[in-house]
């Protein structure tokens, strides 16, 4: 039986937008009590901007789940966005009535009463929020990030969603998570947190994930990319192992620990993991491009040759890897270039590499 949600999820994951929107807006005509549909169609809405219509959305989802706090935050977000400021501060205050563990609530109603110059409310509004006695791994880390953004000043930008009220709630209706899963949804706030510069608070929030599930490949791959960036490769290298022995021939994993093993000066381990995710997908064509590289920073000549024939006769795995493949086609034109030109193999790489090289500017996205 077709599942109009599930295609439309598969639109938004690549980022066609108005698809997954009109795709939604079918689900919840042929069924109108799939909140799915309304979840999804909020969470398009907002990305494209129209906040009245998200703002709809989310008054479907009130109705549907009466009594329940996150709708309300998600109003709140979609009102907040349109510029409703006080339209905004109603449904966080709502949210946090209804739900006092939602700590994301209560520092979005913290953060509007103090730009609109309500400095005692504000104040207040904190001290509540400090004073809180959350329940749950999910609700204390969302405690401790809460103040640490009012604490260090962060300003994440207005479609920051690891500080947006509902969004985690709406995502977990949308894929039909189930409710218990916290540590699923403590990484991908902690990664969330992770870019918004808040690296301890991030840590901590992988810890408790790891304490709930310590099985969860995300959570190691997480912790593995926090690590690297601090320069603690091995452990970061150790974290990468455990997230493949539970999740072999992972792609993403393979790409980490490739990039880090090329960090670490272990080339030949780095090609044999980009070797790894091509046999997992010949249309792999990042694989490809990082191998070249290594191939030609080694001065492989043939090597090289023979790594840029195999990626031009591959078929990608879809158009942003069709991107890297067409870079891949010109560099190697310019490789045949400079060899002819130089008349060996080797020199031709050598002048190569000097000119122009492996990489320059890759396509964006991926």
């Amino acid at each position: 039986m077709r599942d109009a949600v599930k295609e439309a999820n598969e639109a938004a994951a690549e980022g066609r937008t108005n698809e997954a929107i009109s795709l939604y807006n079918e689900a919840v005509r042929e069924n109108p009590g799939d909140e799915r549909g309304y979840c999804g169609m909020a969470a398009m809405l907002l990305t494209a901007r129209r906040y009245d219509e998200a703002a709809g959305c989310a008054k479907e989802l009130i109705r549907l789940r009466p009594g329940e706090a996150w709708p309300h935050g998600v109003l709140g977000v979609a009102r907040n966005l349109a510029g409703d400021k006080d339209g905004a501060l109603a449904c966080y205050r709502k949210t946090a009535e209804l739900d006092p563990d939602d700590m994301l609530a209560r520092l979005n109603a913290a953060v509007l009463l103090a730009s609109a110059g309500r400095t005692e409310e504000a104040r207040r509004a904190v001290r509540q929020l400090a004073g809180a006695r959350p329940r749950g791994p999910l609700a204390r880390a969302e405690q401790r990030l809460a103040l640490a953004v009012l604490r260090d000043g962060v300003k994440p930008g207005p479609y920051s969603s690891a500080l947006m009220p509902g969004i985690a709630q709406l995502n977990r209706v949308l894929f039909s998570r189930d409710r218990a899963a916290e540590a699923e949804l403590l990484v991908e706030r902690a990664c969330l947190v992770g870019k918004l510069g808040l690296r301890g608070e991030s840590s901590k929030m992988l810890d408790e994930a790891l304490a709930l599930d310590p099985g969860l490949a995300g959570a190691h791959s997480a912790r593995a990319e926090a690590l690297r960036r601090d320069g603690r490769h091995e452990e970061a290298l150790a974290c990468l192992d455990e997230a493949l022995r539970l999740r072999p021939g992972s792609a993403d994993d393979l790409l980490a620990k490739g990039t880090l093993l090329s960090e670490m000066g272990r080339p030949g381990e780095a090609i044999a993991c980009y070797e790894r995710m091509i046999g997992e997908d010949p249309g792999e064509m990042m694989a490809y491009h990082l191998k070249c590289r290594l191939l030609a920073l080694a001065g492989d000549a043939r090597g090289l040759a023979e790594c840029y024939r195999a990626a031009l006769a591959a078929e990608p795995s879809d158009g942003y890897r069709r991107q890297v493949q067409e870079r891949m086609r010109a560099e190697c034109a310019e490789l045949e270039r400079w060899t002819e030109a130089c008349g060996s193999a080797e020199m031709g790489l050598e002048a190569f590499m000097e000119k122009a090289g492996v990489g320059g500017q890759m396509p964006g996205g991926g």
